[in-house]
């Protein structure tokens, strides 16, 4: 299948578009907006219908859209079928009838084509990344036929095996065979050094047993002294402590001796009691004032038991006086409207007969026509008023035809045809395609459009643009060796500058760091030994004393021993770990500074000469640009700069050429001249002085004036025709019109009516009779419906009058009577509901009163007990025993709390002692106490730092393995490299094996897809990649490309241009595949359409793209979209059986303000308007117009010197100017 033609009409943007297309490869160009993609998606719309989501419909509506398009259905046959595509579906043109998509096989569907054979650039990259990831449409037919997944797996293991052995690359340090090895070597140095060590350990022996004995004497220094400042701290603490115990214990005795007390039960008791007593005190005074209050207002309180025995009555009564009320008024109005409306309807029929005596019944009586004739009268009349219209239309008619003909012959001015005829000929051989004429105005124009190419390059390069271009511009290749130079030196620099700067930082943390590090004294290891030693003595003798049945409070100073000798072991433990800890981290620091430094100075060293390389490559760079007399741009945009002065040279060789062929037409373009000047002269329209353009002019105003006058002649002639015909049927109207009013006249009589009564007169009579009738029908049911609401109003108002005579109420008039009565009601009402409240509250007050008294009575008798039990007289007396009573609980806690604080901090020493003794005294001894402390402790400090250390220099030495161990174990070092190398050496020989078998394997179960694409490949390379290779990794699939010199590449190590290469090569082995399975189906095959899939290649690149895709287009249809022209001059240069097509340019945006005045009011809140209706919608609103085709009103334009493209909006005036000019024509037709 080939589609030979595609047209929108209308589609999108497009009200009118064509593409012709040939079997073979089709290459379209156009800028961008020039409707690449509106193709592309007409294309899609025409195989496989519009959906109802259009993104077309932004112009037109979709039922407007209309796809046509020229069809080769087989390939093999030249024969083709026209086809139109819309929304309701697909239509042949040439039958009308619904045609079937033939193209469609099992499985085809928009989407897959879109995915398969029509691709954009994006859509190529994701697909071909997908692909070589194993995903994707095509990875199954790349991957299908593939196995030996678990052997590959298997090599993967013999491999990672033979990795771990052994590397062939030194840098593997820590791989078994090296590792071992330097286990050896190290050996073998241990076991020369082993030697030299002997006589040094007697000497450390000595070193350790003076250092010991130095921090035995010092440890027994710290001990006398911190118990020393122990006991002076204990003494000072409990100081405060001991004078408060005394305080209180003296304001016990004074309680106790200022009268009775009370036990903790009765003083529960007599606190239970007093707040009972105020609690029921306080609830009866309020609980009374409430009862009098209720009292008194129930009293207040009178029931009018008469009214409520009548409620029922007064309440229904009362809700339909309203209701009452306005029935009376209504009443009233309805009889007064009834009477008004008799007056109406007599006045009325009194216009008809005049003054009279008759009644309105007697009137109407006498007027009545029957409705049977009164249909016939309203029938003539109507017939009557027509005839009259159509009479005085025709009437008119004739006047403006007799009119529009005298104007027509009076505007003949008779040019004579020959002449025009002549002119005619002479303006369309000078404006015909090819002649000499256009041809150099094409010339002109392209002269000047390559002009401006020539500028805006220029400008866009940075170089004047009167100078012309360079002569000489360097190459592409030398541009790009400079610019990677000048980049890689830059790029080297920075991250020279910015390492520096990172050690720099790095530096400066150590050294701080190191100021941070501090080293005490080591402690003596032996003195750590011993205390450990006694400390587990003391536990001993413990749990000795345990097993002979004494407690350690029976021996009290073994377990403070015992706590002594763990706090001692376990802080001389610690402060070894301390040291230890501390002299590795100062270790450590100091060899990373030094580490530092040295980088430092390296990296120093380094900026400095990549600082020199970026300055010599930016003289080299600006030396290049300064010869063309450029700026030298930034090396990211230089290879654009080169682009814009390599199209300057082509638009500067392109006005030469344009230049040259303007000049050889000269003459020719003279002798068309000189031909219009003859013929115009035989149209007496000599003009010898005119140029081309200025005769031109001239010939088609006289043309214009023809054409005018054979429309004058054609309109005369029809207007002749018209008029005649209009006499006939003016004097056809003026006969029905006559016999029309002979049976008026007739029909009147026969109904007593006078027989000059006009129609307009017997519909007044008639519409004045009907109205009268209706007045007095709907005064009768005034009258009815007024006396029946007044007797119910009536009944109503005696009712209210009984019930005021029973209670004394005024009863007139009514309203207000009910209105009090109804008051009343709702009074007694709620006196009612208020006497039950009071009456119910009182109750619940006097039970809560009764209530309160009691319990008041039983606290009191409660009190009296207790005064008997301790024996006094009256309620003060006990109140402040009980008082009492609190008060010595309180002291007694408080001396409690105190004597503990005093015997914890005191311990073997008595309180008065501590009493009397001065706080100066005391804070003396605590200061020298502590002085002693400190002067031992650093004593300690250093001498368990000198025995640590002397300690682990003995520990080295006689942990040191000797020379026959260290021997021994380079032996069995030596012993194991040579049995790992003989695994290395299996495993290596299994992978090489099993990996040549593999791959002999792969390449027999191959996939075919592979094979062609290796193929496209390496016509689209020139040869530098030739094949693709699927692999089934642990990872997943994958496919590796593979070079000319078989080494293997992913799409991620090669450029961007040979990365499309690649996607375009699967891609094109893909779609040849899905093409062979439709045939083998006996599908047709489907047309293939790229947009823009060459954008990243070169010219040869391009070339050889081009010409596999021109191959390929022998078997099916291929249709290329780009917006770069250049491709279009290689297709036409370089591939002879493609078909080049070039898009027309967008059209031309006039700017309807300055462009500053444009962004200002962008930023200006604007109303919003309803949207804009397609031009469908509007045409089918306000009906058809003169004219509605676009096509016909742009060529119209054109000729009137309007300067209008193919696509976008026309202007409201130029359309009511087409419309204007061509009223008359469509008129006559």
């Amino acid at each position: 299948m080939r589609i030979r033609s595609l047209s929108m009409k209308p589609y999108g943007a497009f009200t009118e578009r064509s593409i012709t297309l040939e079997p073979g490869l089709n290459l379209i160009v156009g800028v961008n907006e020039a409707g690449k993609s509106t193709a592309l998606d007409a294309l899609t719309d025409f195989l496989w219908g519009i959906p109802s989501s259009s993104p077309q419909t932004f112009l037109y509506g979709r039922q407007a859209l209309a796809i046509r398009a020229t069809v080769q259905l087989d390939d093999q046959n030249d024969t083709t079928v026209n086809l139109v595509r819309r929304s309701a579906g697909l239509t042949d043109e040439h039958t009308g009838g619904d045609a079937e998509p033939t193209w469609t096989a099992s499985g085809d569907t928009r989407s897959r084509w879109r995915d398969s054979f029509g691709l954009a650039h994006k859509d190529l990259r994701t697909g071909g990344e997908q692909l070589c990831r194993g995903e994707g449409d095509l990875a199954e037919l790349v991957f299908a036929a593939r196995s030996g997944r678990r052997i590959r797996d298997l090599l993967v293991n013999v491999r990672s095996v033979a990795d771990d052995l052994y590397k062939p690359h030194r840098g593997n340090k820590s791989v078994r065979v090296r590792s071992t090895h330097l286990q050896y070597e190290q050996a073998v140095d241990a076991e020369k050094q082993a030697t030299a060590n002997s006589a040094q350990v007697q000497s450390a022996r000595e070193a350790v047993l003076r250092s010991a004995a130095d921090v035995e004497r010092a440890t027994q220094r710290t001990t006398a002294a911190r118990t020393e400042e122990e006991t002076a701290k204990r003494r000072l603490s409990a100081a405060p402590h001991a004078r408060n115990l005394a305080d209180a214990l003296n304001q016990e005795r004074d309680i106790i001796s200022a009268g009775p007390t009370l036990s903790e039960d009765q003083v529960e008791t007599h606190a239970n009691a007093l707040h009972r007593t105020a609690a029921a005190d306080g609830i009866l005074e309020t609980k009374m004032t409430e009862l009098e209050s209720v009292t008194s207002a129930r009293a207040d309180i009178v029931v009018d038991e008469a009214v409520l025995a009548d409620g029922e009555t007064i309440r229904e009564l009362h809700l339909n006086a309203g209701a009452q009320l306005a029935g009376g008024q209504r009443a009233a109005e309805l009889l007064d409207e009834a009477e008004h409306l008799d007056r109406v309807a007599l006045k009325e029929l009194q216009d008809i007969t005049g003054p009279t005596e008759r009644t309105l019944t007697q009137l109407i009586a006498d007027l009545h026509v029957p409705a049977e004739r009164v249909n016939h009268l309203d029938a003539l009349g109507a017939g009557l008023d027509e005839a009259n219209k159509k009479h005085t239309v025709k009437e008119q008619a004739v006047r403006e035809g007799g009119k529009r003909l005298r104007d027509a012959e009076a505007a003949d001015t008779g040019i004579p045809m020959e002449a025009a005829q002549a002119v005619r000929e002479a303006v369309n051989a000078i404006h015909a395609d090819g002649s000499a004429t256009n041809r150099q105005r094409d010339a002109f124009t392209k002269k000047a459009e390559a002009g401006r190419r020539r500028d805006e390059a220029l400008r866009r390069a940075g170089l004047p643009v009167g100078f012309g271009t360079p002569a000489s511009i360097p190459s592409e290749k030398a541009l790009r060796s400079a610019s990677e130079r000048l980049k890689s030196t830059r790029s080297d620099e920075t991250d020279t500058a910015r390492r520096l700067e990172g050690i720099q930082q790095t530096l400066a943390s150590a050294e701080e760091e190191l100021g941070g590090v501090t080293v005490e004294g080591v402690p003596d290891e032996r003195a750590l030994q011993n205390v450990r030693s006694e400390r587990d003595h003391a536990v001993t003798q413990v749990f000795s004393d345990l097993e002979d049945g004494r407690t350690p409070e029976d021996v009290p100073a073994l377990r403070t021993h015992l706590q002594g000798t763990i706090a001692q072991a376990d802080d001389m433990a610690d402060a070894l770990r301390r040291y230890a800890d501390d002299a590795a981290r100062l270790a450590e620091v100091t060899t990373r500074i030094a580490l530092h430094r040295a980088d430092l100075d390296e990296t120093t060293g380094l900026l400095a000469n990549r600082s020199e390389a970026v300055a010599v490559a930016e003289g080299a760079w600006h030396l290049m640009w300064s010869a063309l007399g450029a700026t030298a741009p930034e090396p990211d945009t230089a290879l654009l700069v080169h682009q814009h002065l390599i199209d300057a040279r082509e638009a500067e060789e392109e006005m030469v050429e344009a230049r040259d062929l303007a000049a050889s037409l000269g003459e020719q373009v003279t002798g068309q001249a000189t031909s219009l000047r003859k013929v115009l002269a035989t149209a007496e329209r000599s003009r010898p002085d005119f140029n081309l353009d200025a005769l031109l002019e001239t010939a088609e105003m006289l043309l214009q004036e023809d054409d005018k006058a054979r429309e004058t002649r054609a309109i005369r002639r029809q207007l002749a025709l018209q008029n005649a015909d209009a006499l006939t049927e003016r004097d056809t109207a003026a006969t029905e019109l006559e016999n029309v009013h002979r049976a008026w006249r007739d029909l009147l009589r026969t109904c007593n009516l006078p027989d000059d009564l006009s129609s307009a007169a017997w519909s007044r009579r008639r519409d004045i009779l009907h109205s009268a009738q209706e007045s007095r029908d709907k005064a009768e049911d005034h009258r009815q419906t007024g006396n029946d609401a007044r007797d119910l109003h009536e009944e109503w108002a005696q009712a209210v009058a009984h019930l005021a005579q029973r209670h004394n109420v005024v009863a007139n008039p009514p309203e207000d009577a009910i209105a009090t009565l109804s008051t009343r009601f709702e009074a007694a009402r709620a006196a009612r509901d208020e006497a039950k409240r009071l009456d119910s509250e009182a109750g619940k007050l006097t039970a809560v009163i009764e209530k309160q008294q009691g319990i008041r009575t039983l606290a009191h008798d409660e009190l009296q007990a207790l005064l008997s039990d301790v024996g006094l007289k009256t309620l003060d007396a006990l109140n402040e025993a009980a008082s009492r009573t609190k008060e010595s609980q309180k002291l007694a806690t408080e001396i409690a709390a105190r004597r503990a604080l005093v015997r914890t901090a005191l311990h073997d020493h008595q309180a008065d002692d501590t009493i009397e003794e001065l706080d100066e005294v005391l804070h003396a001894a605590v200061d020298a106490a502590h002085t002693k402390v400190t002067e031992a402790e650093e004593a300690l400090r250093e001498s368990i730092a000198a025995n640590a250390t002397a300690m682990e220099y003995e520990r080295k030495l006689i942990n040191a393995p000797g020379a026959a161990e260290q021997h021994a174990r380079a032996q069995e070092s030596l012993a194991a490299v040579a049995d790992y190398a003989e695994q290395f050496l299996v495993a290596h020989i299994q992978a090489t094996v099993l990996e040549r078998e593999l791959d002999a394997y792969e390449r027999k179960h191959a996939s075919p897809l592979l094979d062609g694409a290796g193929t496209f490949l390496e016509r689209l390379t020139g040869g530098r990649y030739v094949a693709f290779a699927a692999r089934d990794l642990p990872t997943g699939r994958s496919l590796e490309i593979i070079g000319a010199d078989e080494e293997r590449h992913g799409p991620q190590d090669l450029s961007e241009g040979t990365a499309d290469q690649v996607y375009l090569a699967l891609r094109l082995a893909g779609i040849a595949s899905l093409q062979a399975e439709r045939a083998n189906e006996g599908a047709p095959t489907l047309p293939v359409v790229l947009d823009d899939i060459l954008m990243t290649f070169d010219d040869a690149r391009a070339t050889a793209a081009l010409q596999v895709m021109a191959e390929l287009a022998d078997k099916w249809q291929i249709i290329v979209f780009s917006h770069h022209s250049h491709l279009a001059d290689l297709a036409t240069n370089k591939i002879p059986t493609a078909h080049v097509s070039r898009l027309d340019h967008p059209p031309h945006i006039t700017a309807s303000r300055a462009a500053s005045e444009v962004r200002e009011r962008a930023h200006t809140p604007v109303q919003q308007h309803a949207p804009t209706r397609s031009p469908s919608a509007r045409k089918m609103k306000t009906g058809a117009e003169p004219n509605s085709d676009p096509g016909a009103i742009r060529e119209w334009a054109r000729r009137q010197g309007h300067s209008l493209g193919n696509r976008g909006r026309i202007p409201a005036n130029i359309t009511a100017d087409y419309n204007k000019a061509h009223a008359g024509l469509d008129h006559l037709a």
